[in-house]
């Protein structure tokens, strides 16, 4: 799932527990195992699911494909097909992987570097792929959010919130789409 670096910083320090994605042309809730009925908006549902619609014209449940669900976690990315955030658990320290790699063309020169690191054991540090867990899922316009909500966002309050979503999609303040609402938990 993407993030903006400085949302990435305040899901490492717990606090960003919920995220908001617009609903997509195609894309409906629904229970597992999957139906093609068409769910009500006001039902609490396990999974989002993106439906062609000629799959669902047609009842192609093979054509069916799942982008969030319950109980499932997920890589945090910082752009799109790039690779996933590092972490330490420990420090809360973001790891740039590529940059951590030490790079020597002979054996001493490593030997050195190896022993230098070792020597100072407070920069060795374990670090392991920030992964999130989906424990909560539901729809809702955006203006609808909350004061409470929009503090799980990352944010002081709801139009701190509404303003960055509106700027982020350069849309004006009429503006009011269906969002999906995913709550999660760092694992």
């Amino acid at each position: 799932m993407i993030f903006t670096p400085e949302l990435i910083e305040k899901i490492i320090d717990n606090s960003k527990s919920q995220t908001r994605r617009l609903v997509k042309e195609g894309e409906v809730s629904t229970d597992y195992p999957f139906t093609f009925t068409i769910p009500d908006d006001n039902i609490p549902r396990e999974s989002v699911c993106y439906f062609p619609k000629k799959a669902v014209e047609n009842k192609e449940d093979s054509k069916l494909r799942i982008k969030w669900k319950v109980g499932r976690d997920y890589a945090v990315q910082s752009k799109r097909g790039g690779k996933g955030v590092w972490w330490s658990p420990e420090t809360k320290e973001i790891k740039d992987v590529a940059r951590g790699i030490i790079t020597v063309k002979d054996k001493e020169t490593a030997e050195k570097v190896a022993k230098q690191i070792m020597n100072d054991y407070s920069k060795v540090r374990t670090y392991v792929p920030l992964r999130i867990l989906v424990t909560e899922l539901r729809k809702e316009k955006l203006k609808n959010i909350s004061n409470q909500d929009a503090i799980k966002e990352g944010f002081n309050n709801k139009e701190e919130f509404i303003l960055y979503v509106q700027k982020l999609y350069n849309k004006n303040s009429d503006w009011n789409p269906d969002m999906w609402v995913l709550s999660f938990e760092v694992v």
